[in-house]
Parts: structure tokens; sequence; C-alpha cells
């Protein structure tokens, strides 16, 4: 047996193992926070309007960019070292990202004014804003136990302490929404949100909080951390052409129909976003295990890919009767920009996988360059674009854009082997299959609409499991899953 600073390591079979049981709980766990996203996102849709989501885009992209700066890459270098982490060393990481997070919330709340005359935001708008900050201070506390339990591969709590946040959000913000609050019912939403979801995690892995500084130990961990957590600050920046580039020239209606789009778009990616750090610190235990690196990256492929194409060609074969039976009429116009935001799914599964293999093999700057590359053309191609076809145009660019991803893929087999198309197949046809299969059935089925939508999306996502697990491999991945969690 290996051994290790934090006393036996686990053989690799069985680290792997528990690496597809914290895929499973995880995934788990996405299809609670999906459901409860979607099913608030649907009350929220009907309760308000463009505008109101237009506004949310502008707290989210505030809160987003606070929590970015604020860790720093503390949290992920302390999970990415071999050696435990140090008490100080934790109470350095929580000092670190709540003096950041005051510095920051002061800052904006002092320009919040000027912001909101310049961006043509309304008083709902600017004080949603201004509500929402106030949740990466809170989010400070949560740091340290997130460290702890991810070095172990417990992402269970993680994963409940994220679906109670998510449906506490959606809770409130529906239930202010429907009693008449508007667009502060948001922010809210937000706040009581990050509140229980950071209660749980400090729940689960109990800390006192106390503040620790040295220079020393900082710049040690920032030496990974700031090209680490440069790349979210990157793709934070990039994804800021809308709303603020947007919302400059086509106003908060436009914003929030473009909100909406990339939200639908991307909905089969939302499980890929949580388990980023899963593939983090699985691939960093593997890192110098070639072999077993080489196995975990195909397998994370195939699982990207397998969880990602039936819920792509799902949204994308039954948009319109989603649109129009669940979403409603009002939502229409950004159907056009939701064709080409789409696209990306063929692509971010694969690119998430190669980001965190690089990151894993300590190629943080590598990955922060591509990062600032993507950026850089959203920005270069998206200004002229939305000047030139509106909001169509930021959907345009982001498909070119996606194109890089490419040259991604090649930098990333020069490390370790990266089959992403021989892996992306199966799955893909998979789900054309399936949804063949719903499209049919959605045809032929009578009653009404909504009933015959919902019935086909159900056996659409049936034949698909069913031609998954007629596969002997992925029928062991479960298994493994399975017998790696520890109740």
């Amino acid at each position: 047996m290996l051994m290790g600073p934090e006393g036996p390591l686990p053989a690799i079979p069985d680290l792997t193992r528990r690496a597809f049981a914290g895929a499973l709980v995880l995934g788990a766990r996405q299809v609670l926070v999906s459901a409860a996203m979607l099913l608030g996102g649907i009350a929220l849709a009907r309760l308000l309007q463009p505008a109101d989501f237009g506004y949310y885009a502008f707290a989210a992209l505030a809160v987003s960019l606070s929590m970015v700066i604020s860790e720093g890459g503390i949290g992920a270098s302390l999970i990415r070292e071999s050696e435990p982490p140090s008490t100080p060393d934790l109470r350095l990481a929580f000092t670190f990202q709540l003096a950041v997070s005051l510095t920051l919330a002061a800052a904006a709340w002092f320009a919040i004014p000027r912001l909101g005359v310049a961006l043509s935001l309304s008083p709902d708008g600017t004080q949603v804003v201004a509500l929402a900050l106030v949740a990466p201070l809170i989010a400070a506390l949560r740091t340290v136990p997130i460290v702890r339990l991810e070095r172990q591969l417990q992402f269970g709590p993680i994963g409940a302490a994220s679906v109670a946040e998510v449906i506490t959000f959606n809770l409130v913000a529906v239930a202010m929404a429907g009693m008449g609050r508007g667009t502060i019912s948001l922010g809210f939403g937000i706040v009581a949100g990050t509140l229980v979801g950071t209660g749980w995690l400090l729940v689960a892995s109990p800390w006192r909080p106390r503040l620790y500084l040295s220079t020393k130990r900082l710049r040690h961990h920032l030496r990974f951390g700031l090209p680490y957590q440069g790349i979210a600050l990157i793709s934070v920046a990039k994804d800021s052409i809308n709303p603020l580039m947007i919302g400059l020239i086509a106003g908060a209606t436009q914003v929030g129909l473009v909100e909406w789009a990339q939200r639908f778009a991307a909905f089969a990616l939302f499980a890929l976003f949580a388990m980023q750090r899963l593939l983090l610190t699985w691939f960093a235990r593997l890192q110098f295990e070639h072999d077993d690196l080489r196995t975990a990256v195909r397998t994370s492929l195939f699982a990207a890919y397998g969880l990602v194409a039936p819920l792509a060609m799902a949204i994308l074969v039954f948009s319109e009767p989603i649109v129009q039976d669940v979403f409603g009429e009002q939502w229409a116009p950004g159907l056009p920009v939701f064709w080409w935001l789409w696209a990306a799914n063929i692509l971010v599964p694969a690119a998430a996988v190669g980001m965190a293999a690089l990151n894993a093999l300590g190629e943080s700057r590598t990955t922060f360059v591509f990062a600032v590359v993507w950026m850089v053309a959203t920005w270069a191609l998206g200004v002229p674009l939305i000047a030139w076809l509106g909001f169509i145009g930021f959907g345009v660019a982001n498909l070119l854009v996606q194109v890089t991803n490419l040259l991604l893929f090649r930098v990333v087999t020069r490390r370790v082997e990266f089959p992403w198309i021989r892996t992306a197949v199966v799955p893909w046809c998979m789900a054309v299959a399936a949804a063949a299969i719903g499209r049919t059935a959605y045809a032929i089925m009578p009653g009404p609409s909504l009933w015959r939508l919902l019935s086909a999306l159900l056996i659409m996502l049936m034949a698909y499991a069913g031609f998954m697990l007629a596969r002997r491999s992925v029928r062991t991945m479960v298994l493994d899953a399975a017998r790696g969690i520890r109740v």
C-alpha cells in the first residue's frame, strides 16, 4: 500500500472507485439541482419579465466576480498539494477571502449608483445588485469545509449543500415574486440560498473561524492559485459581454432573453461545472501513475458526453414545444440565439475534462492562457457582431470561439491520451437515436401538448438509459460507483 503524509493512501482501484462514487453522488445531486432550477426557472419566467432577468444577470455577474476574485485559488492550492493543509493555512484561506470580499463589496456599493446610470438600470436593478453582494461575505465561511471535504473525496455533504442552496434560492425568489416583489425577489433568493448552503457545510465540517495572515504562505499558495483562479476570472470576464455589452446596445430586456437562452442551452452542461473539482482532485492523485491517469481521463470523457448528450438532444429537438408549453411565449424571441449557443454542448464536455487534466498536472499557466484567448476572442468577435446583428451576434461569436477548443485538445494530447472524438461518438449516436424515438412518440401521441411533451421526454430518456446500460462497461462503472459510496 502506498504511504502518504495523510497516512496510507488507498490503492488506485479503491481511489478510482471512490472517484466514481463521488461522480455518482454529484450526478444524483445534479438531478435534484437541475429539477429545482428547472421548476424555479419556469415559475420565475411566468412571474417575472425578461427585463427582470436582465437585472438578475447584472447581480449574478457582480456575485461571480466577487467570489472568483476573493478566493484567489488558495482553496484549489490546498486541495492539490500532497501535504494535508495545516490549521494556519486553512485560516489564511478564510482571512484572504473575507478581506477581499469586504473590499470589493465596499467598492461596489460606492460605485453602484453611477454604474446604474451608465447601464440604464432601474432602481430595482441597482437594489438587487447591492443586496446580492452580501452573498460573497457569507460564502467566505465555507472555504475551509469545502477544502477538507474535497481532499477526502467526500462530495456527499458538498452536493447536499448545493441542493439546499438552489432549492432555497428558488423557494424564496418564487415566493417573493408571487407576492409581487419583482426583481428584488432574486436578490433575496441569492442571499438566502448562500446562507443555507454555507450553514449546511459548517455543520458537515465544523470549524472555528479565526483570522490569520502569513505573507510567505500566501505567496506560496497564490503562485499556483492565481493562474488557476485566473481561469475562472477570465471566464467571468468573457461571459460579462452579456450583460455589459448587450445591455449598453439593446437594453435590459435583450439581456434577459440572452440570459435565459444561455441557461436553456447550457442546461446539460451544469453537471460538468459541478464535477470540475472532482476531476481535478482525482486526476491530481493519479498524476504520477500514467496508465491510471490515462484510464481516468478516458473514463471521464465518456461519462461527460454520456451525461450531456441526451439532455442536449432533448432540449434541441423539443425546444419549441418547451418554450410554448412550459416557459411561455414571451421567451420565444430568445430562441434564435439559443440555436447558436446550443453548439457549445459538442465541445465543452471534452474541454472541461482537458482543463482538469492540465490543472492536475500543474499546467495552470497553460489553461490560463487558453482562458485569456477565449475571453479576448469573445469580446473581439462579440462587440462587432452584436453591433451588426443585435443580440444574435452574441450567439454567433460564441460558436466561433468554441472552435478554439480544438487547439486545447491538441495540447492535452501531448501530456496524456485524449481520444475525445472516438469517445464522444457512442453517446451522441445513442442520444440521436433516443431523440428520434422521443420525437416520433410526440408526433403520434394523443392528448394535450404538455402531456405529450412530458411523455415524449420520458420515453426518450428511458430509451437512452436502456442503450447505455446495454453496454457492459457502463454497468461495471455504475456498480463500482455504488460500492464506493460510504454511508
